[in-house]
């Protein structure tokens, strides 16, 4: 049985590896050191989270907690109503703009 994407339909053997992804990016997230190291552990998550069907309960990339997808395309939790974890996933996504977004955060 295939989960509906947007580009196509994913088997339950492919959620299960990149369920596994989750698991070893998170092992890698806790021995990160580097910020370009810590940026692609959250894009494998958000990658991950938006391969999930709607109704499962993912990760949060940015603040790693567990929410319930209530649309096919959501990756970030939405806590409060706000986009806070989307908006600091996107300021962090390359080095010039999470220098950027610094000078603004002081």
């Amino acid at each position: 049985m295939g989960y509906a994407r947007g580009d196509g339909a994913i088997d339950a053997e492919e959620y299960e590896s990149a369920r596994e992804a989750i698991q070893q990016a998170q092992e890698a997230l806790a021995t990160a050191s580097s910020g370009n190291m810590t940026r692609n552990i959250m894009r494998t998550l958000k990658e991950t989270a938006q391969a999930a069907p709607k109704g499962a309960t993912v990760e949060c990339p940015t603040c790693n907690t567990m929410f319930t997808k209530n649309h096919p395309r959501q990756a970030f939790c939405n806590k409060d109503g706000q986009h806070r974890c989307k908006t600091r996933y996107h300021n962090t996504a390359t080095e010039q703009r999470r220098e950027r977004s610094l000078r603004f955060m002081r």
